[in-house]
């Protein structure tokens, strides 16, 4: 979708109000900015008794951007970006995951004039369901997420409050250990202690994150007692 010189990503099972163009262009050129969002609901009845009760945000420059927030979104979607700043940006296809996110640092990091956003709910989107993981895609996720944040700690040397709160995912960690239990039972398998491993050396970003408490917990219990964990978990064979 395009609007003046603007760009919008928009995913085919998904829908956007009739102002979407308008008001994210609109507050684009208020705050003159390269990038602007918008809120998202999956409720057709929030979204019109929202529209004309929202607050605007405006970001001056990366330094005060955050992934936990919900202007993030985590996404491509709910945005539009200037052209210019997509020019030489693509989507790396070699991750199986984070490429949004991945996109979006890219652009974050060209777009120096700041970010500016809407509550207001343009963006309606609907999921049948999310990622699934199997025994053959599990280790997969898992690094490439390890290989993207990574990249982004090179990437957002200079902004480490924004980099700490990309670990608002790092449910991810707990999502691909939890399930490599479900793909192998042995604890001596090299990758699974590869994987433990880049954790523990994780737990002082992850604990100091935006992450959710529970997140935050379970990680350092997965991670630092293992076996332990397997034997709360599954205790009598049967997940708890």
């Amino acid at each position: 979708m395009r609007g003046g010189g603007y760009i919008g990503f928009v995913d085919s099972d998904d829908m956007v109000h009739e102002s979407y163009i308008q008001a994210l262009c609109d507050i684009a050129l208020k705050y003159k900015v390269s990038v602007s969002s918008c809120g998202c609901t999956s409720n057709c009845e929030v979204q019109e008794k929202k529209i004309g009760k929202s607050q605007e945000y405006y970001i001056k420059g990366l330094d005060g951007f955050r992934f936990n927030k919900w202007y993030a979104q985590f996404s491509v979607w709910g945005k539009i970006y200037s052209k210019n700043v997509l020019k030489n940006i693509r989507f790396d296809q070699a991750l199986s995951v984070a490429e949004d996110i991945d996109f979006l640092c890219q652009v974050l990091l060209l777009s120096e004039d700041g970010y500016a956003a809407t509550r207001a709910p343009l963006y309606y989107y609907e999921r049948s369901n999310s990622l699934s993981i199997t025994h053959e895609t599990c280790y997969k996720y898992f690094w490439d997420w390890e290989n993207f944040l990574n990249r982004a700690q090179k990437d957002l040397i200079k902004y480490p409050k924004v980099y700490k709160s990309l670990y608002t995912m790092s449910g991810c960690y707990l999502t691909y250990l939890k399930n490599f239990w479900e793909c192998k039972k042995e604890r001596n398998d090299k990758e699974y202690q590869q994987a433990l491993q880049v954790i523990r050396q994780k737990l002082p970003t992850i604990i100091t994150s935006p992450a959710p408490i529970d997140v935050k917990y379970k990680l350092l219990f997965i991670s630092c007692a293992p076996d332990l964990y397997k034997k709360i978990k599954y205790r009598r064979g049967k997940c708890v």
